[in-house]
């Protein structure tokens, strides 16, 4: 099936995207806005031919336009969130734009949500040891938002059998 193949290899450019932007995280602490804003246009693409492939074996819901929208709320607003309430100290400025690209390529609340949860649990693993041993350490939370969409996103149809 061609919108198949469209959405894999979208899929595949956004998951470089991505690793890109993690190494860059890491090594530099910050997000570059381009990259950001193609990981934003990538996502869209993705979305829209999941739902075009969506549309095709099936019938039109509500769901199919509020999931995607609560998948973005859950990681990009919760992230804007807590960067606006600390001013930049919780979480950097690129934090949540990343967090509304992977809540968009993943388009299902439950997948954020456990992005999510895997995100900030990989972060406290590592930020336990390093803030015990080091004071006003920071650790960058890009890397840890990408490892969790390429886990959710590699197992998704595993995670959706279990919701």
């Amino acid at each position: 099936n061609p919108l198949d193949w469209a959405i894999f290899i979208a899929t595949l450019l956004f998951t470089a995207v991505l690793a890109f932007l993690a190494i860059y995280d890491g090594i530099y602490g910050e997000l570059p806005t381009l990259y950001l804003i193609i990981s934003i246009a990538i996502a869209v693409t993705i979305l829209v031919l999941k739902e075009a492939d969506l549309l095709l074996t099936s019938s039109f819901t509500t769901s199919q336009i509020y999931n995607p929208l609560i998948s973005i709320l859950i990681l990009g607003g919760l992230y804007l969130l807590l960067y606006k309430i600390s001013h930049g100290k919780w979480v950097g400025d690129g934090d949540w734009l990343l967090g509304t690209s992977i809540g968009m390529a993943l388009g299902s609340p439950w997948l954020a949500l456990l992005a999510l949860f895997i995100a900030n649990f990989s972060a406290c693993l590592v930020m336990f040891p390093t803030v015990k041993t080091t004071k006003n350490k920071k650790i960058y939370f890009g890397p840890f938002l990408v490892l969790a969409y390429i886990i959710v996103a590699t197992f998704a149809e595993l995670f959706k059998t279990m919701i």
